[in-house]
């Protein structure tokens, strides 16, 4: 009975999720979207991606391609989970091995291009479908099946049919919807006439709102917000401060507060949704995460968390880059846990920042005194305030216990490599009667003069 509640609780939320334009689910997920109510319409059609998907995995089978073979094995897979000759496939993929001719390797881009443009065209009719569906859950899932074809085969007529769904939402002021299937469409490079549509509906979704996106290249997500005066000017850089939120892992509400904070400073607000950050993921965590990754991406964010968070990051960094114009170097703070990805990108990175300030943060060397020598003077030359509290119950012990060094201990080690590695500019300061805390006017304060533009990377702290 507990379980079964979880799941409801776990599908409510999802649910949720979609109709706000947050979540957007990969095209061929039949399994999840029946608990959403699939029309017979898409059971059908999902039955037919399926059946394409199994032939050409039969061929790839025929013609020794076993890699090949197992991809389409998982496409079918999750169009219909239920096709009578997925287990076979499936088996029979496992057991292949490459070993295909040259002659079958350019036979196969042949196959591939028809059975995309079969499948193609089954996306095409469940977009026509549900888009005269009266129920506006069932309505929505329209835009995703476009994309779904245009990722498979892009045509003028596809984008122009997507770009206008996104215009007529902009125009409705459904703004997390159209920035969200804009974010989608940009990742699958559209043409260069409708980029502007695309980067306005993303432009009016995330203005002084805090929205949930993906990357283009990593499954990281992030909360996000733009402030409210952002506009696209030429030779315009826009600054970004990143915020990791701690074990606690309430990613939206940091980005809130960092949003909410900003006064007339205009920077750009990012909260990644990390995993090096909190604790085991089980329970009411596994239930949060689940908000963000599906089960298959918490599995292997928890394998190796710190270079799952990096490379995330990395990723969001690029993106924000391209398609908000932002600064080629960012401002970071990571509150407790959020501290492991603050000090990552301190040590590793220090040529992708121009100012970082943790607050009451955890530190853990993982090989960053190797990195003496690596970097010039001139790219350790930024602002680091490390900031701590007076009133911190985990001051000196984390959770009390004598054997797990609490926050000042591990920010002395932090200090120390500071100085061992030569970081010219750094301070360190107790708060007089905050206690574990995020610290974000601390934070703010630290920052503002650089954000200002009155002070430039390499002027010291006050």
């Amino acid at each position: 009975m507990k379980n079964n509640l979880i799941l409801r609780i776990i599908f409510f939320i999802i649910a949720i999720a979609i109709t706000q334009g947050i979540l957007f689910i990969p095209a061929e997920t039949p399994s999840t979207q029946n608990t959403l109510s699939l029309t017979k319409q898409e059971q059908s059609t999902f039955k037919n991606i399926a059946t394409e998907w199994i032939k050409l995995g039969e061929w790839c089978i025929s013609k020794k391609l076993g890699t090949q073979a197992r991809l389409y094995a998982d496409k079918a897979e999750a169009a219909d989970a239920t096709n009578p000759k997925l287990k076979s496939l499936k088996e029979q993929a496992t057991a292949c091995e490459d070993s295909a001719t040259d002659e079958d390797n350019k036979a196969r881009e042949t196959k591939v291009t028809s059975t995309n443009r079969t499948v193609a065209g089954y996306y095409d009719s469940l977009s026509n479908s549900v888009a005269q569906e009266s129920d506006p859950k069932v309505k929505e899932r329209s835009d995703k099946y476009l994309l779904a074809a245009i990722e498979l085969v892009p045509s003028e007529s596809r984008w122009t049919a997507v770009a206008s769904v996104v215009n007529n939402l902009v125009k409705a002021k459904k703004f997390d919807r159209a920035g969200n299937i804009a974010d989608r469409a940009l990742a699958l490079k559209p043409p260069e006439k409708l980029l502007p549509a695309f980067k306005n509906a993303l432009d009016n979704a995330a203005a002084n709102n805090v929205i949930l996106k993906p990357t283009s290249t990593h499954p990281i997500k992030y909360y996000f917000s733009l402030p409210k005066d952002f506009k696209r000017v030429k030779d315009k850089k826009w600054p970004v401060l990143i915020c990791v939120d701690g074990a606690g892992s309430n990613f939206n509400g940091i980005a809130t507060s960092y949003a909410n904070r900003r006064g007339k400073l205009s920077y750009i607000v990012v909260a990644p949704c990390t995993f090096s950050n909190t604790n085991a993921i089980q329970g009411d965590m596994l239930t949060k995460y689940r908000q963000f990754y599906s089960d298959e991406v918490i599995e292997e964010g928890n394998k190796q968390p710190f270079d799952w968070d990096e490379q995330g990051v990395l990723a969001i960094i690029n993106d924000l880059q391209t398609n908000y114009d932002a600064e080629s170097r960012v401002y970071i703070t990571g509150f407790s846990g959020g501290g492991n990805v603050t000090y990552m990108m301190i040590f590793k990175h220090p040529d992708l920042l121009n100012g970082a300030a943790p607050a009451c943060a955890n530190f853990v060397s993982r090989g960053y005194s190797g990195l003496n020598d690596q970097f010039s003077q001139d790219i350790l030359n930024f602002p680091i305030h490390l900031i701590t509290g007076e009133k911190d119950p985990h001051r000196e012990f984390t959770y009390g216990k004598k054997d797990s060094p609490g926050i000042d201990p591990q920010t002395d080690q932090a200090e120390a490599l500071l100085k061992e590695l030569g970081y010219p500019d750094y301070k360190r300061t107790m708060i007089p009667g905050m206690g574990h805390s995020a610290a974000e006017d601390h934070v703010i304060n630290t920052l503002k003069p650089y954000l200002e533009g009155k002070k430039k990377r390499s002027d010291k702290l006050d």
